[in-house]
């Protein structure tokens, strides 16, 4: 999906949301709408109203935007911006002092009386330094590792304050004409005789985009849409199984903000694979690096070949439209309830909507997505890897350890497979199964399409056992001639020994990979050959078997292959 058709969205749902009223200025612009991604990166759309002198108006400040996502607008017709320039403003904005060092440097230039040992001394408090610009304020100590949190320091006048150990260590007084210098550690106190500042100008450095707008007057509304890394979203899911045959399933979004507050904004979670070539370089417009660093990250990302690849299916896994109004709840154990989001598709990209999010920087927040019930059904799954230490080219491939106490050959897994009965396929995400208030496991549910089952891993089934084993059957040397080599032909017995020691009927699904061509399989089992390297002299194969077992039954289920070996 392209950027400018996420773009029109985005756009389209944050005006139709509230357009900007008549010529009532706004001090700053409002976050209208996000979509989240997956990956950690928020596509923003801010409304709000500049003021227009001499053709020219000013932005909030500027975002992290990535390259090529910053895009500047005007709401009303008959406007247009003809110039946008990125721009510095320094402003002084009053904080209240929260240390020793900000009320005596908010207070320079003032008379104040300092007690030094037996004698009080008056004078005037000459250039202390300044606090350094902070939106938040915590003193240190002096090693500079510790931070002591202190509330805003309430001076009466006329009070004395004991200082505390901050930066710098000495302090100028203007005594009769002369400046003279008093070391930090030799005051007792301060007198302040006349009504103290409890404030003190911090300048900051701002960066914001400067525009030049056709056909505006006095104001002008204006629309900022724009991508930056740190606002994203992650799903899960509860599986909650009811009795024997049915459960409920409720999916959750969990949205991490690392940018800036939202103060009522509608917040889209973008379920599929997003594809933004350039996530990783900074627009040029945001004036945090010089043009060498730019066209160095540009390099970079054009180097990387997939530039913004996700391994992980969590990430990149899709959903399509789902809307319910349902509500699943039980008497017993765990309820689940959701009032389920509405969403909307866009092209392979589908969008679940959240009205009304307040989320400050910082702050993480639940959102239920939706829930359904759906029908479920114990299974036992082994998976058998091949241990022939053949490759496809018929070369050796290394060691495998027959008797090892971790060999994953000899593991059958207890699963639920859910029938996916709700109205939207499932994206692949973290799933916890509980059985009443117990958890039972957690796994990896992966895409599911309606109407489809899924296999969800509870725990290694420790009462159904199994065996194998394999012995060579036939050789006959010289067989094949490929590639300049010469092969022999071996054929492979294999045998498969199951029981199962619970008081209750399972069903034991077995899967075996091996590197060869399969003849016989016993059981009502079936092969296929992958279409793995197919110009190999050995093709990769694999058997299947569904084998019902009764409470205390054994079966025993035999399968034949055959593979060329290399001299």
């Amino acid at each position: 999906m392209r950027l400018q058709s996420l773009c029109a969205v985005v756009l389209t749902a944050a005006l139709s949301g509230g357009t900007i009223s008549g010529q009532v200025p706004q001090p700053a612009s409002k976050t209208t709408a996000i979509a989240a991604f997956k990956n950690g990166l928020g596509f923003f759309v801010k409304q709000g109203r500049a003021t227009v002198q001499d053709g020219w108006a000013l932005t909030t400040p500027l975002p992290s935007a990535t390259l090529g996502t910053l895009w500047l607008s005007t709401t009303e017709p008959g406007t247009a911006i003809e110039e946008v320039i990125a721009t510095q403003k320094t402003q002084a904005s009053p904080r209240p002092v929260s240390s020793v060092a900000g009320l005596l440097a908010a207070n320079a230039g003032q008379t104040i009386t300092i007690q030094v040992g037996d004698k009080s001394i008056t004078g005037e408090l000459f250039a202390f330094p300044t606090e350094k610009p902070n939106p938040d304020p915590i003193p240190f100590d002096r090693t500079g590792e510790t931070m002591y949190p202190t509330p805003y320091l309430t001076v009466v006048p006329g009070t004395t304050v004991s200082p505390a150990p901050v930066y710098p260590d000495m302090l100028m007084l203007k005594v009769n004409g002369a400046l003279t210098a008093f070391h930090m550690g030799e005051i007792k106190s301060f007198t302040f005789p006349q009504n103290p500042k409890m404030s003190l100008d911090v300048f900051e450095t701002t960066k914001h985009l400067k525009f030049k707008v056709k056909g505006a007057k006095d104001s002008v509304g204006t629309v900022t849409a724009y991508l930056q890394k740190g606002f994203g979203w992650t799903p899960s899911y509860l599986v909650a199984l009811k009795d024997e045959k049915t459960a409920t399933i409720t999916m959750q979004a969990v949205l991490v903000n690392d940018v800036e507050d939202v103060v009522d904004g509608e917040v889209s979670f973008v379920v599929g694979y997003p594809n933004f070539a350039f996530s990783n370089v900074p627009s040029p417009m945001s004036g945090r690096q010089s043009l060498a660093q730019f066209l160095q990250l540009l390099q970079q990302s054009r180097s990387s070949g997939s530039l913004d690849a996700l391994s992980n299916a969590v990430i990149t896994q899709q959903a399509m439209s789902y809307r319910n109004t349902s509500e699943v709840t039980d008497g017993s154990g765990f309820n689940t309830t959701a009032s389920d989001m509405s969403g909307t598709s866009e092209e392979d990209l589908f969008l679940y909507k959240r009205e009304h999010v307040m989320l400050k920087r910082g702050e993480r927040a639940t959102y239920p997505v939706f829930s359904g019930t759906v029908g479920y059904e114990h299974i036992y799954t082994w998976d058998i890897p091949d241990t022939s230490r053949v490759d496809i080219y018929g070369q050796s491939r290394g060691s495998y350890d027959r008797t090892g106490m971790d060999n994953p050959g000899d593991k059958v897994w207890h699963s639920v497979r859910l029938k996916n009965a709700t109205d939207v396929p499932w994206t692949t995400a973290p799933a916890l199964v509980l059985t009443g208030e117990k958890p039972l496991a957690q796994d990896t549910l992966g895409y599911t399409p309606k109407g489809a089952t899924t296999d969800v891993k509870l725990t290694v089934a420790t009462d159904v056992r199994v065996d194998k084993n394999e012995l060579e059957i036939e050789r006959q040397p010289d067989i094949k001639r490929w590639a300049g080599r010469v092969y022999d032909s071996v054929t492979v017995e294999g045998t498969l020994k199951v029981k199962n020691y619970k008081s209750r009927p399972v069903t034991l699904c077995v899967q075996k990979l091996l590197v060869g061509e399969v003849g016989l399989v016993a059981e009502k089992g079936t092969a296929e050959r992958l279409a793995v390297s197919i110009q190999s002299v050995n093709p990769t194969s694999r058997i299947k078997w569904e084998l019902p077992l009764a409470a205390g039954e054994e079966k025993t289920v035999t399968y034949k292959y055959k593979v060329f070996v290399a001299h």
